[in-house]
């Protein structure tokens, strides 16, 4: 993967956006940072559906390394308060990968039966356990290091958007810890960061728009912003 990007013009690589260094984890690595079979697998089920397919998802995979490496998200935020991943297609591992415990994927491609399967099956070749249906969603236990620990996928079968005129749009919840995004797509077009997304961080929490960290400093309003990989 890396020769295949070495192999690529400089002005390709930067308009697909690839032109980070963001390097996966080497195998003793993951037993260091990932620690469990739960997380590795989740980490190597790492997927999208924006293409270039392979490199874009081994560019999530190396997302997932330079936030856990550096410490640069709150494990106890990612614990306890949702995450919420805009645009999440069927990839139910990043969230996991990264530590996530209360998952919520929104996107409206969960209207489909399809997709719903195919999020309970992603959970059970993680987890190696059936997950347990919800109203809406999938209960199911992961080990993030210190055993067994509960987690909770929630489905949402809608777009965001910041339309006010739209009735159909997902509303980010209040206390939400950490957002999700990889290229997006809403109503309008490329969804990205905005100051309305930030009034519904918590402090200390952060949004992750594909190789951008935004974070809110604990304690104070006041934002960071940090290009992963360059």
């Amino acid at each position: 993967m890396k020769d295949r990007l070495r192999e690529m013009d400089p002005s390709a690589r930067r308009l697909l956006g690839l032109d980070r260094d963001l390097p996966v984890f080497e195998e003793m690595e993951m037993q260091e940072f990932l620690k469990t079979e739960d997380r590795i697998r989740a980490y190597n089920r790492i997927d999208t559906n924006t293409m270039p397919r392979k490199l874009k998802a081994e560019q999530k995979r190396g997302i997932v390394t330079k936030v856990l490496k550096e410490r640069l998200i709150s494990d106890e935020i990612l614990k306890t308060n949702p995450t919420v991943y805009l645009g999440s297609g069927t990839d139910v591992a990043y969230p996991i990968a990264l530590g996530a415990h209360y998952i919520v994927l929104v996107d409206p491609g969960f209207v489909s039966q399809a997709w719903q399967d195919a999020i309970r099956e992603q959970i059970r070749e993680i987890s190696g356990r059936d997950p347990i249906p919800s109203v809406d969603g999938f209960t199911t236990t992961i080990d993030f290091g210190n055993g067994e620990e509960t987690v909770r996928v929630e489905l949402v079968p809608l777009a965001y958007t910041e339309r006010d005129d739209d009735q159909s749009r997902y509303i980010l919840p209040n206390n939400t810890g950490t957002i999700l995004m990889y290229a997006p797509q809403g109503p309008g077009g490329v969804i990205n960061c905005s100051d309305s997304m930030k009034g519904c961080v918590v402090s200390g929490g952060a949004i992750l728009d594909g190789a951008t960290l935004n974070k809110k400093e604990l304690g104070a309003l006041a934002w960071s912003k940090t290009e992963l990989g360059k």
